[in-house]
């Protein structure tokens, strides 16, 4: 019974979750409106689609993982929709839409679900840190740093603009995308989202069982992969004036052309998340995973044969 409301709760949060991308979300867009915004999304969606399978179908261990997974995966979530929220909060409710309200609502099933499948089988503190062997504890260090390292540079800008204004022959380059760069209610949501990805990363890299570690680090990576995603959905669209507050009659009489690039921060955080991703898919597919097998009962003690007497 428990894993079928966890599958079903993770699976309603998913169609929620696909319902949200069409009204409108922030400033009167729907997310299925710009590649960049859909590609953030989507992927969070799938990764908690894969979870519910697990949940709903896999063997006892593998359903525990699929649930950590789920779970690593909503608390970086959090912090990103809760930035998103806090735009909302700074600027006013008109700011915000049912896109909006529908994805926090996904985002709450998804958890509650992921949640719920923790318990279809014991932890075993599978993902207390224990002792390990050298290989595994350099690859735990790694992965911890992967994991810090990602989460800090999140925070820098990964967005290179050069504007040309062809009728003045002017040419400005500046970046953007600076996470502290913003209202205090948005700032607040990034650094839980970074607290989120240093906190599971290092957590699952040097969780005592591989595959409940891995599990979770994979939900870290998932959420990371979106945030890349997104980042190139964005740098391959043209650059439209009104994102400087041009019309498109002025932006035409002032010459205007705009190139998006990205910087070397978001390369190291692309390198980040690959090596947390690699970390996960080592560890989920590691042999001889303690922790997360039943271990067989004792046998009972032989006796020798005694006739029963009779009388």
């Amino acid at each position: 019974m428990r894993r079928q409301l966890a599958s079903l709760l993770l699976g309603a949060g998913v169609g929620v979750g696909v319902a949200s991308l069409f009204p409108v979300y922030l400033s009167g867009a729907s997310l299925a409106g710009s590649a960049d915004s859909l590609a953030g999304h989507v992927l969070p969606l799938a990764g908690w689609s894969v979870a519910a399978v697990l949940v709903a179908a896999a063997p006892e261990g593998w359903s525990l993982a699929g649930a950590l997974a789920g779970v690593g995966l909503a608390l970086v979530e959090a912090g990103l929709l809760f930035a998103d929220a806090g735009a909302v909060i700074a600027q006013g409710a008109h700011v915000g839409g049912a896109g909006l309200v529908l994805a926090l609502v996904s985002w709450l099933l998804a958890t509650c679900g992921s949640i719920l499948g923790l318990g279809i089988a014991p932890l075993r503190a599978g993902i207390v840190p224990g002792a390990a062997s050298p290989r595994r504890l350099a690859a735990g260090i790694a992965g911890s740093v992967g994991a810090v390292a990602a989460a800090a540079l999140f925070a820098p800008p990964w967005d290179h603009f050069v504007v040309t204004l062809a009728s003045t022959g002017r040419v400005s380059s500046f970046t953007a995308g600076n996470a502290f760069a913003n209202p205090a209610p948005v700032i607040a949501g990034n650094v839980l989202a970074m607290v989120a990805v240093a906190a599971a990363g290092v957590a699952g890299a040097l969780a005592r069982s591989a595959r409940l570690g891995g599990a979770l680090v994979a939900g870290v990576a998932v959420a990371l992969s979106a945030q890349v995603a997104s980042a190139v959905a964005q740098w391959t669209e043209p650059v439209p004036p009104s994102f400087f507050g041009l019309s498109a009659g002025r932006a035409a009489a002032l010459g205007y052309h705009a190139t998006l690039g990205l910087t070397v921060v978001f390369y190291l955080f692309c390198a980040a998340a690959a090596l947390l991703a690699v970390l996960a898919t080592a560890r989920l597919l590691a042999a001889g995973d303690r922790a997360t097998a039943r271990r067989p009962l004792p046998a009972a003690p032989r006796r020798a044969f005694v006739p029963t007497p009779h009388y």
